[in-house]
């Protein structure tokens, strides 16, 4: 990356690489490649291919930018796509996460689609499954699918048999649903 300099730079100054740059009079732009070194040093990747972790690429510390595909893999966080047999995330995620079994240990910002279920602990957007979703502490969005399970509840839950919250501020559709505080419609529906 380069840097630009306003004045001139000495060896206390270092470079976008973290490395200092050697005594001299710098004005302008001066480029600063990505050595292996600090690529071996960032906690971040563009792409992670994993078949079980620990075998992947990258090891489970390092967040993913860009891309993941896995057949069961770990990240911290992961931004923009993960798709999966069973991708898990172990911070936050960001985008379109596609999975069998999706999990989220954090916060999912985006859409999560899983076959069989969809795990968060914070959700904001659309969370659909066939069969569960559920979010542990607080839901902000849309859940579709046969049994949806949430703590705190903004928005609509839509689903087959059971819709479960404990705080609703939204609606529930289902065969079955199931709220301690509802704050809007939902309280005359079945």
């Amino acid at each position: 990356m380069p840097q630009v300099a306003n004045e001139l730079l000495t060896s206390e100054h270092l470079s976008a690489s973290g490395k200092t740059i050697p005594q001299q009079n710098i004005k302008g732009i001066q480029p600063s490649p990505i050595q292996s070194s600090d690529l071996k040093a960032t906690r971040i990747t563009p792409i992670q291919i994993s078949i079980l972790n620990p075998i992947q690429l990258f090891p489970a510390e390092r967040d993913v930018d860009f891309i993941r595909i896995s057949i069961y893999g770990v990240n911290r966080n992961v931004k923009l796509v993960d798709v999966g047999v069973i991708p898990r995330v172990t911070e936050n995620m960001y985008g379109i996460q596609l999975g069998l079994i999706n999990i989220i240990e954090g916060t999912m910002n985006g859409i999560q689609y899983g076959y069989f279920g969809n795990y968060s602990y914070n959700y904001n957007g659309i969370q659909s499954s066939y069969f569960l979703n559920y979010t542990k502490n607080k839901f902000v969005g849309l859940q579709v699918g046969i049994c949806n399970i949430t703590g705190n509840m903004n928005g609509v839950q839509l689903g087959l048999i059971l819709n479960y919250s404990k705080d609703l501020n939204g609606l529930q559709l289902g065969l079955i649903n199931i709220h301690r505080n509802a704050h809007f419609i939902s309280r005359i529906l079945p």
